[in-house]
């Protein structure tokens, strides 16, 4: 099996590294000459925003926090909360989390 290039890394009594592909949908790339088309991993909206949360815990940046708020202004009503939410537990994320999906967070303006 071909894990996806995108992984999502915490500390959770010890170093763990997990592939966000279980969450992971797969659309099929266009095809080149010299390949066959495969499948395109893409991560979901609930894995972009821990992603960017846990990032943001790493190197602090308003830039994370403004991308995270901008994914839930866009997905609001779609987000699975319940998985952004024990995650963000296991990330030690969840106070961001939690301005996110309440609106304290807000999209970066560009």
């Amino acid at each position: 099996m071909n894990w996806p290039a995108i992984w999502l890394a915490w500390e959770s009594g010890g170093s763990i590294l997990r592939p966000i592909q279980p969450r992971s949908r797969s659309c099929c790339a266009g095809g080149w000459s010299w390949h066959e088309p495969e499948p395109l991993w893409l991560a979901t909206a609930e894995d972009v925003i821990l992603h960017k949360l846990y990032w943001n815990r790493i190197t602090p940046s308003d830039r994370q926090l403004g991308d995270v708020a901008g994914v839930v202004q866009v997905q609001r009503g779609k987000l699975d909360e319940d998985y952004l939410r024990h995650w963000a537990g296991q990330l030690g994320v969840t106070p961001e989390l939690e301005a996110a999906l309440s609106g304290r967070l807000k999209p970066k303006q560009t």
